[in-house]
């Protein structure tokens, strides 16, 4: 990138997503906003039936859900990206270029999935987890460079 703004890096991101690779083809594409890293580590990063949004319920929008937004990250195929003839190239500065991005989706029939959960995991972090978890260790099998754990949930 040459620049740091919103249509560099976008351009960017179209480019990563058609270009050849040497580690061969691809079946899932990150497009993440550096200001807007995953607060979570556990993040299902895979592609889907329809574009995934993963920055969905963020702390800086105290945990807001934007119906039309699809900023931060977003996970998409190549055949997804395609469709949708990548991020525009005409944004400039930063700002409106994922809502773009959403419309674009929406043109093509497709719809922008969610983790509803996620609306609710601040309200029921303290009950579910660890302390709700049921479960039965049926076989463990040691290996020279991992364990093996069946686990019965």
């Amino acid at each position: 990138m040459t620049r740091g703004n919103a249509s560099t890096r976008r351009r960017c991101s179209t480019w990563a997503s058609l270009s050849p690779s040497s580690t061969g083809p691809h079946d899932c594409y990150a497009f993440q906003d550096i200001d807007c890293l995953s607060e979570d580590d556990r993040n299902f990063y895979y592609c889907a039936d329809q574009p995934r949004h993963l920055g969905s319920s963020v702390s800086r929008f105290n945990y807001t859900v934007f119906a039309q937004h699809i900023g931060c990250s977003c996970l998409m195929t190549e055949w997804q990206v395609r469709k949708v003839n990548g991020w525009s190239n005409r944004y400039y500065g930063w700002g409106a270029e994922d809502d773009d991005m959403y419309r674009r989706i929406r043109a093509e029939g497709m719809e922008l999935w969610r983790f509803e959960l996620l609306k609710r995991s601040v309200r029921n972090y303290k009950k579910d987890g660890l302390s709700s978890l049921e479960f039965t260790v049926v076989k463990i099998e040691k290996k020279p460079l991992y364990t093996k754990y069946h686990v019965d949930v």
